[in-house]
């Protein structure tokens, strides 16, 4: 086998406090650089992330949201954080029956579907026939009363308000929309007594 002319000395750290001292400075240097790669990508991922401010303000106006509801240990995701600032508090929804003029035929009849379900379930509990529908669907041009009736009946039967467009639901990356229309629900879910209101399909 070869042998080296010049064997390198032998270094035994209980004599040369020099390999002590370079792997002590190796080991610190490694959890410094180590820690300010963590603090860095903590700090930078998120702002790569180009709907990072919309997200963050998702989740500050949703807290707000679970606070004013007295819910505050709803656990949400991020998706649902911005569904969430779509959501009204039925306290806060100032339109009543009394104050949509008209429409007499419609309101009878959201009253029956709608209304009467939530504020009496123990009536529709028996058999398949008598329960209410999952939906309604209202439909009409722009300015006859639709969203008016929507937010009086949350107000009648103290439900809390997602009102959405669209446009919420629609979102430029992909898989997002899917995950938005999924957080509707499981909001809506988490909330229960809730409306769901999506406007302009």
């Amino acid at each position: 086998p070869p042998s080296l002319a010049h064997p390198l000395p032998a270094m035994d750290s209980r004599r040369d406090p020099r390999l002590l001292e370079v792997a002590i400075k190796l080991g610190a240097s490694l959890i410094l650089s180590l820690g300010v790669s963590v603090l860095a990508a903590k700090w930078l991922v998120p702002m790569l992330d180009p709907s990072h401010a919309a997200k963050e303000k998702a989740k500050r106006s949703k807290m707000e949201l679970m606070r004013r509801l007295g819910r505050p240990d709803i656990k949400t995701n991020e998706h649902e954080d911005l569904i969430a600032q779509e959501a009204i508090n039925p306290e806060n929804i100032d339109v009543c029956f009394d104050d949509i003029g008209g429409l007499d035929e419609e309101k009878r009849r959201l009253k029956e579907i709608v209304i009467l379900p939530f504020t009496r379930p123990e009536l529709f509990a028996r058999g398949k026939l008598l329960r209410p529908p999952k939906g309604v669907l209202l439909y009409g041009p722009p300015g006859t009363g639709k969203t008016m009736l929507v937010k009086a009946i949350a107000k009648e039967t103290k439900a809390v308000f997602i009102n959405l467009s669209l446009s919420t639901l629609q979102d430029k990356w992909f898989g997002e929309s899917q995950k938005l229309c999924r957080a509707v629900f499981t909001l809506a879910w988490a909330l229960q007594p809730a409306i769901v209101f999506i406007d302009e399909i």
